[in-house]
């Protein structure tokens, strides 16, 4: 009985086999670190994008806080006008 690996074109298959399957791995591999990649992008530009909102929220609860006081101050101002000119 011959030996696989002893006759030429069999260990010629053999060492193909094992370079495909060496060459398919490495292009799974690299699909898998682009994938991680593009995902973890896609993660710091959300938390970015998060922050910038949370800072805006601040921002425009802060202007609102002020109109309103501003509102309230004019309202006093109108009532202490209308008493003072009656």
């Amino acid at each position: 009985m011959l030996e696989q690996t002893s006759h030429p074109v069999a260990r010629r298959r053999g060492f193909l086999l094992t370079e495909a399957v060496l060459i398919v791995a490495s292009i799974l591999l690299a699909f898998a670190l682009d994938s991680w990649w593009d995902e973890r992008k896609e993660r710091v530009e959300e938390t970015e994008i998060l922050q910038g909102l949370q800072e805006e929220f601040l921002q425009n609860r802060a202007t609102l806080n002020f109109r309103v006081a501003l509102d309230a101050v004019d309202g006093i101002l109108a009532e202490l006008d209308a008493s003072l000119g009656d």
